[in-house]
Parts: C-alpha cells; sequence; structure tokens
C-alpha cells in the first residue's frame, strides 16, 4: 500500500477548527486494522490523483480509527 495519510488531521478539534477557518466540510474517515474497505480506499480510491485533488480541495480530511479513537 503505497497511501500515506500526509495532510490528513487525526484529532478532531483540530479538524474543526481548520474547518472553520478554511469553511470547509470534514470528510471523516473512519479506519479499523484489517479493514477490507479501508484497503480499498488505500489502495484504489486515494491513489487517483484526481479524487485526491478533489478531496484536498474541498474537504477537511480527519482520519480516525475507530477502535483506538473511541
Amino acid at each position: 500500500m503505497d497511501f500515506k495519510l500526509n495532510n490528513w488531521f487525526f484529532d478532531f478539534e483540530k479538524a474543526k477548527a481548520e474547518s472553520k477557518k478554511m469553511r470547509k466540510p470534514i470528510l471523516l474517515q473512519f479506519h479499523r486494522d484489517n479493514c477490507s474497505g479501508c484497503r480499498t480506499l488505500y489502495s484504489l480510491t486515494y491513489q487517483d490523483a484526481e479524487v485526491a485533488s478533489e478531496l484536498f480541495n474541498w474537504f477537511i480530511p480527519l482520519h480516525i480509527d475507530i477502535l483506538k479513537d473511541q
């Protein structure tokens, strides 16, 4: 998997502050280890240059581990 979580937020409060500052909605990516849907997003969807461009232009991306960050 080549996907890197560079430029993603990992803290909800920081993402919320950036969202207000930039006037963009938060795109929340829930993650769980060994999740097949997550692997598909990382290996196919987020690797697409157009998807990445749209994601960062229109949203504040927030990555939350559903088991660690409850």
